[in-house]
């Protein structure tokens, strides 16, 4: 009985590591081929509502905003959407609910560390995964 159980774990997390992998290629295609609505579809559903409710609506500010995070020679900067050259993954660590993610952003001027959440939901679709930047 405890193999069966450790069988279905093992299955499950592979699953789930699949499933990351797969969304985080969609997420730096999106990305680098700056497809405003393909990004829109991997933010977690919730937290776009929340945040274009915030902005008014204004999707291209919501998009920009989620491209802001440390350089270290200026500190705290935001990248255009439009202006991203490319993109490296530098952190993937699965967590309760989701994964912390951590990617560098570069444009032909500079680079940014940028921290994401993504967050695993489940509902009558099933599980799905979504992108949660920054509050406010």
């Amino acid at each position: 009985m405890k193999l069966v159980v450790l069988f279905i774990m093992l299955s499950c997390s592979q699953l789930f590591a699949q499933d990351i992998e797969q969304y985080l290629e969609s997420f730096e295609k999106s990305v680098l081929e700056n497809n405003t609505n393909a990004i829109l579809e991997l933010i977690d559903k919730d937290y776009k509502s929340e945040q274009l409710s915030f902005l008014n609506g204004r999707e291209a500010q919501f998009i920009n905003e989620l491209f802001c995070g440390s350089n270290e020679k200026a500190g705290f900067r935001c990248v255009a959407f439009d202006d991203i050259k490319d993109l490296e993954k530098k952190l993937v660590e699965s967590t309760d609910g989701g994964y912390n993610i951590v990617y560098i952003v570069k444009t032909d001027e500079f680079s940014i560390e940028c921290d994401w959440f993504i967050r695993r939901s489940n509902d009558e679709q099933g599980s799905t995964l979504g992108l949660v930047g920054a509050v406010g």
